[in-house]
């Protein structure tokens, strides 16, 4: 019996010990699985520590994106506004879109001044002395130059630098002196006209071409009395045809050189042809520089020379009345005056 009791709390007090082992170490697992859950909160609980703002960078594509170049916006303008039709570009551009101006097309370009006149008409191979050579020293004249181009109020295609164009010099020859003191009126003077083509290469350049036709004349009252052994005093009509091409020249902004040269084909000469040398042919030049000066809008000065020459050759055969190789008329004229160009 007491075996009995005494094995009894010997596994009583076992029992306990086991217990309270057990008991230990539970509380010493719940400890250390409450550790790692407070150091998780305490880290959560501080706040990270505050650091001055620092500048975003921007990528180039984005900055590009973000700050366009500026952009100048111009206010859409109606071609009528410049006296011309909307060509086919300008209809095709939207309001939207800025249009730049085209240069107003030249609608008239006219000049008038003063001018100064020589002669020379001399002959060769003249045989029998049957002509008289013929000298002006000097003399005044006025000249008149214009073009108008009325396809320019309406387009500014090529139909807008189609013109009619005006070519006049008047002479102030009234009389002519001969060698026995006498006096007789004399009549001089160059007048042409026709139609003219500009063609602008660039913007400095404008090149012309032009076909011209007119009268050069310089005519001699000579009196019926004189006697017909006397040498002739010729009278000049040359009915003209002349193909010609020019140019005009911008330097700077307000100084253009302007230069021509045209071939004179004559179709008549007048008395040369119809009673002295029936079988003679002429042809001619005209050449021509000046220089243009800008003074105001649209207003110029002109300064410049012209050179007009003629050559004939009489083709004589045995037999002819009047026996003459050929011969020059030389005209060489100085001008200033003034432009206007619109």
């Amino acid at each position: 019996m007491l075996r009995t009791l005494a094995a009894r709390n010997y596994g009583v007090r076992v029992s306990r010990k086991l217990f309270a082992v057990l008991l230990l170490l539970t509380i010493a697992h719940d400890a250390e699985a409450k550790r790692p859950r407070e150091k998780k909160r305490t880290e959560r609980q501080v706040p990270p520590p505050l650091l001055p703002p620092q500048p975003i960078a921007t990528p180039p594509a984005a900055a590009q994106q973000r700050a366009p170049e500026p952009q100048t916006q111009t206010a859409p303008t109606s071609p009528f506004a410049a006296g011309r039709a909307p060509t086919a570009e300008l209809r095709a551009q939207s309001l939207d879109e800025p249009v730049t101006a085209a240069p107003r097309p030249l609608i008239f370009d006219i000049a008038l001044g003063a001018a100064s006149t020589t002669r020379q008409l001399r002959f060769n191979d003249d045989l029998f002395g049957r002509f008289q050579p013929y000298t002006l020293p000097i003399a005044p004249a006025l000249w008149l130059r214009g073009t108008y181009f009325p396809g320019a109020h309406v387009t500014d295609t090529a139909a807008s630098r189609i013109g009619i164009t005006i070519d006049g010099r008047f002479d102030g020859v009234t009389a002519t002196i001969f060698t026995d003191g006498s006096r007789q009126p004399t009549q001089a003077f160059w007048l042409m006209a026709g139609a003219l083509f500009r063609q602008p290469l660039g913007t400095r350049v404008n090149l012309h071409f032009a076909v011209l036709a007119g009268l050069h004349r310089f005519a001699i009252a000579v009196p019926r009395a004189r006697a017909s052994s006397e040498p002739v005093v010729l009278s000049t009509e040359y009915w003209l045809i002349e193909p010609q091409i020019g140019a005009r020249v911008a330097i700077t902004a307000r100084v253009a050189l302007e230069a021509s040269f045209g071939l004179l084909g004559p179709v008549r000469t007048g008395a040369l042809t119809e009673t002295y040398a029936r079988r003679a042919v002429a042809f001619g030049f005209d050449g021509r520089f000046s220089v243009a000066v800008g003074l105001i809008a649209g207003l110029e000065a002109r300064i410049g020379a012209q050179l007009v020459q003629y050559t004939f050759a009489a083709r004589a055969e045995p037999g002819d009345t009047f026996v003459l190789g050929g011969g020059f008329d030389q005209y060489i004229h100085g001008i200033a005056g003034l432009a206007y160009r619109y």
